[in-house]
């Protein structure tokens, strides 16, 4: 007698092979719609720290920026020197350029302020990032910074209010732009009569590292930074950290 060998697959095993095959079809699209949008959300922090550079950059050169001829002074050529940028438009006070990554940056005079008896200017800063579209005419996130040449360092203060050119309060995004407060020994292996010791740095979002370095900022009849039920706690000063180095 010659005995039959069956071949192939029951109807049984193909769906139990076909549901596999659906569900890591499933989480490879989860992980990489997962890992694009972290790849978006890192622009907030480059486009911030590529701008805070370059102003500082031009700061260590000795330019200085001026409320009128914004585009033609040397401290604004600097920047766009130094991020590679391409300038799209222009005027006596404001200029707009995109750099290589795709973020553009317009940059302009903003208004006046006193503080101690001295006048000083102050100058917004508009960021549009790239993101995921949602469709053809969907253009880029828009963030707005304001630069005080003469006031904390020149920090960039991210806009808390929202608006056609702030979609997105960044004041309080730790996920997006965290920062700590450096007072020369966090961060840093530092020797004591002890030994060494490490004080690992403690990250926020901007307003509470702000708020604990230098206390609520109103300028110019507007208040920046409001810092109600945040006490001014530590000395030093403020900078921005890779959102990816603390989560």
């Amino acid at each position: 007698m010659i005995k039959l060998i069956k071949k192939g697959f029951s109807l049984a095993e193909l769906l139990i092979v076909m549901a596999i095959i659906a569900i890591v079809t499933a989480m490879s699209f989860t992980i990489a719609k997962k890992g694009i949008q972290d790849a978006y959300n890192l622009f907030f922090y480059t486009g911030y720290q590529g701008m805070y550079d370059a102003i500082g950059d031009a700061v260590d050169y000795g330019y200085q920026i001026t409320n009128t001829g914004v585009n033609t002074c040397d401290f604004t050529k600097h920047i766009v020197k130094i991020l590679s940028g391409t300038e799209e438009s222009s005027s006596s006070t404001s200029i707009k350029f995109a750099v290589p990554n795709g973020i553009k940056y317009t940059l302009s005079y903003a208004g006046a302020y006193t503080y101690n008896s001295e006048q000083g200017y102050y100058y917004k800063i508009v960021m549009e990032v790239p993101h995921q579209k949602k469709n053809s005419s969907d253009s880029g996130a828009k963030i707005t910074f304001y630069y005080f040449p003469t006031y904390n360092n020149g920090i960039l203060i991210p806009d808390s209010v929202s608006s056609a050119d702030n979609l997105i309060n960044l004041q309080s995004r730790r996920d997006l732009l965290p920062f700590y407060v450096d007072d020369g020994t966090v961060g840093r292996v530092i020797e004591y009569s002890g030994g060494y010791g490490y004080e690992k740095p403690a990250f926020y979002d901007f307003k509470n590292a702000y708020c604990k370095a230098y206390g609520t900022l109103t300028l110019a009849s507007k208040t920046f930074v409001n810092c109600s039920g945040i006490a001014q706690s530590t000395k030093g000063v403020v900078k921005p950290v890779n959102p990816r180095k603390i989560f």
